[in-house]
């Protein structure tokens, strides 16, 4: 009698399971031999290397075109979320804790990262397929997304995968171990995504008594270099969490800190608002008290009637957004900011006249739409100008354009010619595409009661006009070119010859007539 027909099923199954050969997943911790700077997966690869996250059938090739199991893959993700890695137990019966993986795939699947099949098992020699990976991959961007399509779809608009054509995720696919590596690293860091950094950003602070200055690592792990630090009390934008590391930015540059170290709530030895967070580190204008405290005082009596005129001339400058409003946000850096930047270096530009200003936020704070107009009323401005960042559907869109109401007075005539200096000024500043003078029925435009222009500075989703957006000394050109348009308009349009003096302290001239 056969006694195998005695033995229960799940003990066949199991043993069936048992004496398939497993391979032999490692992690890698050497660097991989295999791969040229050519290739086209190299950065991605080394990238994954220096934190120790690759997985491989090799000790030295990482083998990017072989297919990419599920045990590698819970192996590479375990390790770059610093999950529990010992092999041991787990819950499938086809991965004992022999198994090299065993210990990650159970990490895995207790952080909700990972899951098997219904009939328990884990298949871990299996190939996974581009869906499978979509899924794996939005929980690990904080999005869970169960339906393979959708998650596709979900990564391709956050410019982690390309589909197999612009409309297929291409879910059915199976994947190779380089695409895998790809898709991995761009879904950890974002600077690595095909649009760069377009998360919304938000603020925290390094605790206080972080001693000495919290080290921001090239990835989630001691394993990658140092690319900056930030003191304790530093304001830090933060962007997403990878395990027990979050991505963040700070003066400009992105990494990864500790999320340990990290806080909501503003320290008392916090660097001031007032610096604009920026690539470069030239000096920023001198920090401004809040409005409506910051007009300076009327200076003496001049001989100069046109000088004289200007001092009882108040200009109110609207940097656009703030607080829990980022405004628009590209390559992970926000409207908000750059608007602040900008307004505090015109005003610094303001100073050197007789013109007064107020400013309607001189930090971080949000207004309402119907604040901002009641706030220059109240000081009876002559002039309001708000400085925006354009943002579009499209990354392609790019250039300047300012705006005021459709002109139906003589107030908003005077708009129309203050757009039209502002905007020749711009463009004078910025080697950006002139997008023209245009109006719109603007709440803060409708709501002022003096001449006022918003002006839209490039478009902080196209690259190139990013690093004008975000570049300092481009963001004190922007301020130059916002108080040589006040001149030229006060030149021009009112008549003021006697202001050429103004011009010379900074290296101008009167543009030419508009109109």
């Amino acid at each position: 009698m056969n006694m195998m027909k005695r033995l229960p099923f799940a003990f066949i199954a199991l043993l069936a399971v048992i004496l398939i050969p497993l391979q032999d997943v490692r992690a890698m911790t050497n660097k991989p031999t295999d791969l040229v700077p050519s290739s086209r997966v190299y950065e991605e690869v080394m990238y994954l290397s220096e934190g120790q996250f690759l997985s491989s059938d090799d000790a030295n090739k990482f083998l990017p075109d072989a297919p990419m199991t599920r045990a590698h893959a819970a192996m590479m993700i375990g390790a770059a979320l610093e999950l529990n890695g010992k092999p041991r137990w787990t819950k499938f019966s086809d991965v004992p804790s022999s198994n090299r993986a065993s210990g990650y795939i159970q990490s895995a699947v207790d952080a909700g990262v990972i899951s098997g099949y219904a009939d328990g098992t884990f298949k871990p020699n299996n190939t996974l397929n581009r869906g499978e990976m979509a899924m794996l991959f939005s929980r690990l961007d904080g999005n869970s997304i169960p339906n393979a399509d959708r998650a596709g779809k979900y990564l391709m608009n956050q410019g982690i995968a390309l589909g197999v054509t612009p409309s297929d995720f291409g879910s059915k696919q199976l994947m190779k171990r380089g695409d895998f590596a790809v898709f991995l690293t761009r879904t950890i860091n974002p600077t690595f995504r095909l649009e760069g950094v377009m998360l919304a950003p938000e603020t925290m602070y390094v605790k206080e008594g972080t001693r000495p200055a919290l080290n921001v690592r090239k990835g989630p792990s001691t394993k990658y270099a140092v690319v900056t630090t930030a003191p304790a009390g530093k304001r830090l934008s933060v962007f997403k969490k990878n395990g027990q590391w979050s991505f963040v930015e700070v003066d400009g540059k992105y990494g990864f800190v500790h999320s340990s170290y990290l806080t909501k709530t503003e320290q008392s030895v916090t660097e001031s608002d007032e610096t604009p967070v920026v690539p470069e580190q030239p000096t920023p204008p001198a920090p401004q008290p809040p409005a409506p405290e910051q007009t300076k005082p009327v200076p003496p009596a001049t001989n100069n009637a046109d000088l004289a005129y200007l001092a009882t001339r108040l200009v109110a400058l609207d940097p656009g957004h703030g607080g829990k409003d980022p405004g628009a946000v590209g390559y992970g850096y926000a409207e908000k900011t750059a608007t602040l930047a900008i307004a505090k270096y015109a005003n610094e530009y303001f100073k050197q006249s007789p013109i007064q200003t107020m400013m309607t936020r001189t930090d971080d704070r949000f207004l309402e739409l119907w604040e901002i107009g009641a706030m220059a009323n109240a000081r009876n401005a002559s002039l309001f100008v708000s400085i925006h960042i354009n943002s579009a559907a499209s990354s392609s869109a790019t250039g300047l354009e300012s705006y005021s109401m459709k002109a139906s007075s003589a107030g908003l005539e005077r708009a129309r010619m203050l757009s039209k200096y502002m905007q020749n000024r711009m463009v004078e500043a910025w080697p950006l595409p002139n997008r023209g003078v245009k109006t719109a029925n603007f709440q803060v435009l409708r709501d002022t009661k003096m001449p006022a222009v918003l002006l839209e500075m490039g478009f902080i989703n196209n690259k190139r006009d990013n690093y004008y957006i975000r570049t300092a000394s481009e963001q004190k050109k922007m301020g130059r070119a916002v108080y040589l348009g006040t001149l030229d308009y006060y030149y021009h349009y009112e008549g003021r010859k006697g202001i050429t003096s103004l011009y010379d302290a900074v290296g101008a001239k009167p543009s030419k007539r508009l109109y």
